[in-house]
């Protein structure tokens, strides 16, 4: 049953996002539409990694296409790292921080 709910869980998302809007909301991609995959996203991870525990079993399987993912996060990731470094901004509360640091 456990290995069931968070494919239920995807689906319930593909299903409930496109339909999710409140009558006050004029935007597709309000607070609510995220709030709902954040909600429904933590909700699989959460019964996944239950899964997980209670059959005391990991299986991933690796497919090319993770290691393209992988490589487009790092590459992401660097560049951010650069970009603070070079720009001096990584943010308002970096930079504040920055400015607190500097000031000694």
């Amino acid at each position: 049953m456990l290995k069931i709910i968070p494919k239920i869980v995807v689906y319930l998302a593909l299903f409930l996002i496109p339909l999710f809007t409140l009558p006050f909301t004029g935007d597709a991609l309000d607070f609510q539409k995220q709030f709902l995959l954040f909600a429904l996203t933590g909700a699989g991870i959460f019964f996944w990694i239950w899964n997980i525990l209670s059959e005391k079993k990991l299986d991933i399987n690796l497919n090319p296409l993770h290691f393209f993912a992988v490589g487009s996060v790092a590459v992401i990731l660097i560049s951010s790292i650069f970009s603070c470094i070079v720009t001096g901004v990584c943010g308002a509360r970096l930079y504040r921080w920055r400015k607190v640091l500097l000031r000694h």
